[in-house]
């Protein structure tokens, strides 16, 4: 996409996502403020990365990625939605679209992606269909302290990790190895933050005194 002479380009990172802001292009109006927003392709990044982050559990918002692609401007800039933040994270977006076209029938056909996004590693799709299947939705460990039978069902369906999410967390790639190194990885990752998480929740009145103590 061509940007007119005199714009500022503005680029970073957070949250690990990749962005870019164009206050031209790419900007709303609200009570007389121009309000910079995500380009097209760092939006559409930015929901195929949360996607994945949540395993893939998540159907109905498989639709976001559909439409974002779906109505799409003649001009979308391929190599920056697939490119800008890595070769590792290329292959992320590239599946993300396959999944879309598989399971809602996205049309990918004339698209640059069309042949790798059809070609999905086995493990991702079953790990969708296995999570679309479950009973069990995700939920924080400390929202289910207080139903001991929900709390271990929660601890089930982290052992072991969900290996979309677990690759995601960990920048592992898409590729068709096994992913016990990374769900390995993603429970020590994941380990430290939990028990602070569960130790907050069923000790809240040690930690205020402490978080008190500490002011003074």
């Amino acid at each position: 996409m061509r940007i007119p002479d005199g714009i500022t380009i503005e680029s970073g990172k957070k949250y690990g996502v990749e962005f870019c802001f164009c206050p031209a292009d790419f900007s709303a109006e609200r009570g007389g403020t121009q309000i910079r927003v995500l380009r097209p392709e760092d939006d559409l990044r930015v929901l195929c990365t949360h996607w994945l982050i949540d395993g893939g559990a998540e159907r109905e918002k498989l639709w976001d990625i559909y439409y974002a692609l779906e109505n799409r401007t003649a001009d979308f800039d391929w190599d920056r939605f697939l490119d800008a933040a890595g070769e590792r994270r290329r292959k992320w977006m590239i599946c993300a679209v396959g999944i879309t076209h598989k399971y809602l029938g996205l049309d990918i056909e004339k698209t640059p992606v069309a042949a790798e996004a059809k070609n999905l590693p086995r493990w991702i799709t079953d790990t969708i269909e296995k999570e679309w299947k479950s009973d069990v939705k995700f939920k924080y460990l400390q929202a289910s302290l207080t139903d001991a039978g929900e709390f271990f069902r929660q601890v089930r369906k982290r052992l072991p990790p969900n290996p979309i999410q677990a690759t995601v967390e960990m920048e592992g790639d898409f590729d068709d190895k096994p992913r016990f190194v990374y769900q390995t990885a993603n429970i020590f990752y994941r380990l430290l933050p939990s028990i602070k998480r569960f130790s907050k929740s069923m000790f809240p009145n040690f930690f205020n005194s402490k978080n008190s103590n500490l002011k003074k």
